[in-house]
């Protein structure tokens, strides 16, 4: 990947860390433990030297870490064409569309659709090298490759008439994107490509919804070629994460809302922290160990297939945001089993 070498500037480190501390205390007031944490990562990390004036040190910096998805798409000298959908409870979907290299792929193309996981995005198809991110490899392979997004994550935070920081917006689950999201986004992928049916590759939620759908509804089976399940959830009796532990109380919404909601209703919807994470922490003069950890507690950890070069985008990008909702419906599942 192209990298930039940026010389740290007194001013724009310090206008970031006053802008971080602004949001913590304007968004986070009851959660002085976290403010705490965060404080001691700082003092402790290597952002003490990006705020002097004559440090000699440079940081840098992977562009990736403020690309969208189209932008890192293009980076790599693939085309991107992003398009809104509208589901039938008005909800409006973003997904992006990845052209070939190779313009002889371009035409009788199979078109196969990747749905992202729990607390992600469509980064999740393209964070890693271009020969390591799927959504390239199948691009190479000569697919027609569409990268969905769940409501409520990265690039679907819309609707008509609702905004995404009214807790109207968010009361949703994945029940409703099953329901709505996945057959919405499936009619306009072949739709706009003239197929009459398409490959679908899902990671864990993005499993979900397609095992629920599926067997639902055979008027939408009949329009899956064939799905590919990474990381399948149907049950979550055999759920490793940490996460799990928390299925006792996650069953009060007001209890989860305290716990990590940000906006009304939203789950995690903090990117500017996160990038801040990104930037002073992940790098490898500072601790990326602590956010491969806070990664680990969502997605699991394996260091043999991590690259930690990588660490800082994959951070930047997830987790992601999804509804209170939608983790209580999780929460529900994993404690009644």
């Amino acid at each position: 990947p192209i990298h930039n070498i940026i010389k740290p500037s007194r001013l724009r480190t310090l206008n970031l860390v006053r802008c971080s501390f602004a949001f913590f205390l304007g968004q986070m007031k009851s959660q002085r433990t976290l403010l705490q944490l965060f404080l001691a990562i700082i003092v402790h990390s290597d952002a003490p030297n990006l705020l002097r004036e004559n440090s000699r040190k440079k940081i840098i910096v992977d562009p990736e870490i403020f690309q969208t998805a189209s932008e890192i798409i293009e980076s790599k000298g693939y085309s991107a064409t992003s398009y809104r959908i509208c589901t039938p409870d008005d909800y409006v979907l973003t997904v992006h569309r990845i052209s070939p290299k190779r313009p002889r792929l371009k035409s009788n193309r199979n078109v196969v659709l990747l749905q992202h996981g729990l607390l992600d995005s469509s980064h999740t198809w393209i964070n890693n090298l271009v020969n390591q991110s799927l959504g390239f490899i199948l691009s190479d392979m000569g697919y027609d490759v569409w990268l969905g997004n769940s409501r409520g994550s990265t690039y679907s935070q819309y609707h008509k008439t609702l905004d995404a920081s009214s807790e109207e917006f968010w009361q949703f689950s994945w029940d409703d994107m099953a329901q709505k999201d996945l057959p919405a986004t499936v009619d306009f992928v072949l739709n706009q490509t003239g197929k009459k049916k398409l490959f679908y590759i899902g990671h864990s939620q993005g499993t979900e919804i397609a095992f629920a759908k599926l067997n639902s509804d055979p008027v939408f089976r009949s329009k899956v070629a064939a799905m590919v399940a990474l990381a399948p959830v149907v049950y979550l009796a055999n759920v490793k994460s940490p996460l799990r532990l928390m299925s006792a109380v996650c069953k009060k919404m007001k209890f989860v809302n305290t716990l990590f909601g940000i906006l009304p209703g939203g789950l995690l919807s903090l990117f500017p922290i996160v990038r801040f994470f990104s930037l002073l922490i992940c790098h490898e003069r500072s601790f990326p160990f602590l956010c491969s950890w806070i990664l680990s507690v969502f997605v699991g950890f394996d260091p043999d297939n991590t690259n930690m070069t990588r660490l800082p985008v994959s951070f930047a990008h997830s987790p992601a945001s999804t509804s209170v909702r939608n983790m209580v419906h999780y929460c529900q599942a994993s404690c009644c089993i």
